[in-house]
C-alpha cells in the first residue's frame, strides 16, 4: 500500500514537473506577444535613454517587433523600476537599469520595491568610465595634487549631479581613501555642473566621461586620471587611479536590461540572446564607443552576479561615508 502510494505521489510530481516544463516553454514560444515596452526610468537625452534607444532598435528588428522606448522618471529612477517590477512577468516590459538602481537599495530603504527581489538582472550592455576633470587653466595636473592642497587644509570644491548619483558616491569614496574634507556642491545634473566647472566655480568634478567628452575635446577641461581599472581608450594619456597611487578610488557607471521577477527563465535567455546580439554588431559598437561606453557585455547569470556584489560595494559606501539622500 505504502509503495503503491510512493509511485502515485512519484507520478504526480512527474506530472507537475513536465507541466512545468511545458508552461515554460510555451511561454518562450509565445515572447514576444504584441510590441515590447522597454521603461528608461530618467528623462529622455541621458546615457541610459540613448543606450536604450539604440537597443530597441536592433532589438525590435530581431524580434520582428517594436520595441518602443517609454521614458519614467522620477523618484531617482524609483518610479520607471516600480513600475516594471509590477508588470506581467512575460518578457513583454524591459527596465533600462544603470549603478543608480544598486544605489538605491541603501540609499532608499522605504522605496516600493526591493531590487534584488522584484527584477530579474537580464544583460549588462556596457559601463560608463569617470575620471577627475578640472578647468583648463586649473593648478593641479594630477589627483594627488587634489589630494595633497585638500590635506594641506584647502577646502575644495566639487560638483555631481546630485545626492546619491555616482558622481557623488565616487567622489565620497575618494574622501576615504585619500583621507580628506571635501566640499559637495550637488547639482541638478551633470551638464550645469560642468557648465559651473568651466566657470571657475567648482575646483574639479569626478564625472562620467562621456558628458565631459566634448568640452576634454574642446580643451575646455582637463582629465587629469580615469577611476578604472584600466586606462579607457578614448583617452589613453589619462592614467588610472591605481596608478596615480590611488587603487582603492575605483568606480564605473554602468547600464544593462532586467525584466519583472517570475518571468519564465526561457523567456529571460531569448531576451538576453537578441539584446547581446544587438550590442556585438560593429556600427552598434563603434556608436557606443564615439559616444564614450565600453562595451562590457555580460548575460543573466553574470549580470546578476555582478549587480549583487555592486549593491553590497555601494551599501558599505553610503554607510561607512553616511551619505544620505536630501
Amino acid at each position: 500500500m505504502h509503495k503503491a502510494i510512493k509511485r502515485g505521489l512519484g507520478l504526480l510530481l512527474l506530472l507537475l514537473l513536465l507541466l512545468a516544463c511545458g508552461l515554460q516553454a510555451s511561454a518562450a514560444t509565445a515572447f514576444p506577444d504584441g510590441p515590447v515596452r522597454y521603461m528608461v526610468p530618467a528623462p529622455p537625452g541621458g546615457l541610459i535613454d540613448i543606450m536604450a534607444r539604440m537597443v530597441a532598435q536592433g532589438a525590435g528588428d530581431r524580434l520582428k517587433q517594436s520595441v518602443v522606448v517609454e521614458n519614467r522618471p522620477g523618484g531617482n529612477t524609483v518610479i520607471g523600476a516600480d513600475a516594471v517590477a509590477r508588470s506581467a512577468p512575460d518578457g513583454q516590459t524591459w527596465l533600462a537599469v544603470s549603478i543608480t538602481l544598486a544605489a538605491n537599495a541603501t540609499l532608499m530603504p522605504n522605496m516600493s520595491l526591493d531590487v534584488r527581489k522584484d527584477l530579474v538582472p537580464v544583460a549588462r550592455l556596457a559601463v560608463t568610465p569617470m575620471g577627475v576633470v578640472v578647468p583648463a587653466n586649473s593648478p593641479y595636473r594630477s589627483l594627488d595634487e587634489i589630494v595633497q592642497a585638500a590635506k594641506g587644509g584647502k577646502m575644495l570644491n566639487y560638483g555631481s549631479s546630485g545626492y546619491g548619483t555616482p558622481t557623488h558616491l565616487v567622489t565620497a569614496m575618494m574622501e576615504g581613501v585619500a583621507g580628506i574634507k571635501l566640499n559637495h556642491i550637488p547639482y541638478k545634473g551633470g551638464a550645469p555642473a560642468l557648465n559651473d566647472l568651466i566657470g571657475g566655480q567648482l575646483d574639479f568634478i569626478i564625472a562620467t566621461l562621456s558628458e565631459a567628452k566634448p568640452f576634454l575635446d574642446s580643451g575646455r577641461l582637463k582629465l587629469l586620471s580615469v577611476t578604472s581599472p584600466e586606462r579607457v581608450k578614448a583617452f589613453p594619456e589619462a592614467p588610472t587611479t591605481a596608478e596615480g597611487g590611488y587603487p582603492g578610488l575605483l568606480m564605473e557607471g554602468w547600464t544593462g536590461v532586467m525584466v519583472p521577477a517570475g518571468t519564465p527563465a526561457p523567456v529571460i535567455d531569448r531576451i538576453a540572446e537578441v539584446v547581446l546580439d544587438t550590442a556585438k554588431a560593429p556600427a552598434f559598437v563603434r556608436r557606443a564607443e564615439e559616444m564614450g561606453f565600453v562595451m562590457a557585455p555580460q548575460g543573466p547569470a553574470d549580470f546578476k552576479r555582478q549587480f549583487v556584489s555592486e549593491v553590497e560595494r555601494l551599501r558599505d559606501l553610503i554607510q561607512t561615508r553616511g551619505i544620505k539622500m536630501e
